[in-house]
């Protein structure tokens, strides 16, 4: 099981200087693409937003990384406001696009955060860049800026596979709207770039960089699982069977 409870999501606490643009991420829908099947990845922003919080709330981190890591996550995509949410799909299947994409959110993020707020934003990205092996900025990487990178990842991976497997187990289970493999194998892809660029981090501490690979080989782990139980293995691509 995977989904977290609506009683669980409501007793998140919103920071009030920003709750009016969290709620607009309430609008934005997530793994909104024409490939993907209809009504499988039921989600919004707000509400990945909300689940990676209750992420964090978990970890045995001090106080200081707690609380620069909730903060993280809850600007991170207010851009989107201004701009959209940009399936990992997309992302992949038009690399060109990447820069403008990127451009594009921080043009909104310097728009829509306070000062303080920007140059959180502009940490996550310096880690997320480096994670996707970007080593430009190596040296800037910030303990708490890679932990919330894995972890927004995580979530958005877990419900991903999460909702798809469990599709995948319905009686509404078409394999001609399966998503493309792309999408599908990605996660087990990209698991051993991001295995390895965290390893990389020598001047992060090694508390945090092993949290990182932790969270990051838990999130493996829980979507083999989820693979595993799909009750008839025929259904899983043979190119993802590979991977498992």
């Amino acid at each position: 099981m995977y989904s977290y409870s609506t009683k669980q999501i409501k007793k998140v606490s919103i920071p009030a200087d920003i709750d009016y643009l969290i709620e607009r991420l309430k609008n934005i829908k997530r793994f909104d693409n024409s490939k993907y099947p209809k009504n499988v990845f039921i989600d919004d922003v707000k509400s990945h937003t909300l689940r990676t919080v209750l992420m964090i709330h978990k970890l045995n981190i001090t106080p200081n990384v707690k609380t620069k890591l909730v903060r993280t996550i809850f600007i991170h995509d207010i851009p989107e406001v201004l701009f959209r949410d940009v399936t990992a799909l997309e992302k992949r299947q038009n690399p060109k696009l990447i820069p403008d994409i990127s451009r594009e959110e921080r043009l909104a993020a310097y728009k829509l955060l306070s000062k303080k707020d920007f140059e959180l934003f502009e940490d996550f990205r310096i880690a997320y860049d480096y994670l996707e092996g970007d080593n430009s900025a190596k040296s800037l990487v910030k303990s708490w800026a890679l932990l919330a990178n894995v972890l927004d990842r995580s979530e958005g991976n877990l419900f991903y596979h999460y909702y798809l497997t469990k599709w995948i187990n319905s009686v509404s289970y078409d394999s001609k709207k399966l998503p493309p493999l792309i999408s599908i194998n990605h996660s087990f892809l990209q698991h051993k770039l991001y295995l390895r660029q965290i390893t990389a981090l020598k001047h992060v501490k090694s508390k945090y960089k092993n949290l990182a690979l932790n969270i990051w080989n838990t999130r493996i782990k829980k979507i083999r699982g989820y693979w595993m139980n799909v009750n008839d293995k025929t259904k899983i691509p043979k190119k993802l069977s590979k991977l498992l």
